[in-house]
């Protein structure tokens, strides 16, 4: 659709969706057509967004939606795989397009679809290779580990990519033999950095069946550095907190997301039951490490919630650090939304 403004003048072009909440996304605010050349003129600019960052891993974000003025796609490149991943009817509409310039323009050896579940969009979540092979691990290579991975665990609660630059800085914070409670463990990314650094880790992972495909990790982490605990997490909370037992660090880096406006306070909600239930297990001058991927989870609101449910403890915290996404997945000032991962580091 065009936009045009109460005095007549246009705006840009974009795409409607009357069932969503965000019910128009903005393809440009230029007079032009969205065609096939529109789509390579947008690939191409992504790439070429990225030709000078520094990433130390072989996994990189091409296209991050709206930040690279494609809304509702997500392109990721695992050596010379490509993975896409819509959200949105619009973009779901353009994927033979996308897979023929995908193609032409990256030359990779196999391009994997993906959607994501959004009933207001009439879509279920389903994922296919649609060119070439693909195997079934993937090397993933992020600073001086590798992750063998199947492909339908990565970018899910089972693994964030974009997290690597967190996980390298958390070896900072801890010494030989400290102890650190990872909530959301996942497949054990952040966990096999700190055992690299010689902490004692406790990982803390709810799913039953990313638990399950962590077997692997769980047995090749030897020295015992490293307890495994499949249950929900305020009830493992609350045993902790009965035991009597202490961390020098705590990792809160929960998988929720907020894609619509109204799932909002039911995140910050959760989120300060996690940090109150997490605050009386740290030890003095212990660290508390919080992650969010909730889109419209402000870093403002997040701070407010810490503020709450430490004043619930009468407990002081300290600011010692914010950190935000990788340069992969840009954030563009003018939509807000494109910030959806922000860390606080803190300590009592």
């Amino acid at each position: 659709v065009r936009l045009i403004s109460d005095d007549g003048e246009f705006v840009g072009i974009a795409y409607y969706n009357p069932a969503c909440q965000q019910v128009l996304r903005v393809l440009t605010t230029r007079d032009e057509p969205i065609d096939a050349a529109f789509f390579r003129r947008r690939l191409q600019a992504a790439l070429e967004r990225r030709q000078h960052l520094r990433i130390s891993s072989n996994l990189q974000r091409l296209v991050h939606g709206a930040a690279d003025g494609l809304p509702g796609l997500y392109i990721d490149r695992y050596d010379s795989h490509l993975l896409l991943q819509v959200e949105t009817a619009f973009m779901h509409r353009q994927r033979e397009l996308l897979f023929q310039i995908c193609r032409e323009l990256f030359l990779p050896v196999s391009i994997s679809y993906r959607t994501v579940e959004n009933p207001a969009e009439g879509l279920n979540a389903s994922e296919q290779v649609v060119g070439g092979s693909v195997p079934e691990k993937l090397p993933v290579q992020e600073n001086e580990f590798t992750f063998e991975m199947r492909l339908a665990d990565i970018h899910t609660p089972a693994f964030y990519p974009d997290e690597r630059d967190f996980r390298r800085k958390a070896v900072e914070q801890v010494h030989a033999g400290e102890r650190v409670l990872d909530l959301f463990a996942g497949l054990g990314a952040w966990s096999r950095y700190l055992i690299r650094a010689e902490a004692q880790v406790t990982a803390v992972e709810p799913d039953g069946g990313i638990f399950e495909r962590a077997r692997r990790f769980r047995q090749d982490a030897a020295n015992g550095k490293l307890h495994w605990v499949n249950a929900p997490v305020l009830d493992y909370l609350n045993e902790l907190k009965e035991s009597g037992k202490k961390f020098d660090l705590i990792l809160v880096h929960p998988p929720f997301v907020t894609q619509e406006q109204n799932e909002y306070k039911k995140v910050k909600g959760w989120f300060w039951y996690l940090i109150y239930h997490s605050l009386p297990l740290l030890n003095p001058y212990g660290k508390l490490w919080i992650t969010t991927r909730a889109q419209y989870l402000s870093t403002e609101s997040l701070l407010q919630t810490v503020h709450q449910a430490a004043a619930g403890w009468q407990q002081r915290l300290y600011l010692r650090e914010i950190l935000y996404q990788p340069g992969d997945y840009p954030y563009l000032v003018q939509y807000p939304e494109s910030l959806f991962l922000k860390s606080l580091l803190l300590q009592i």
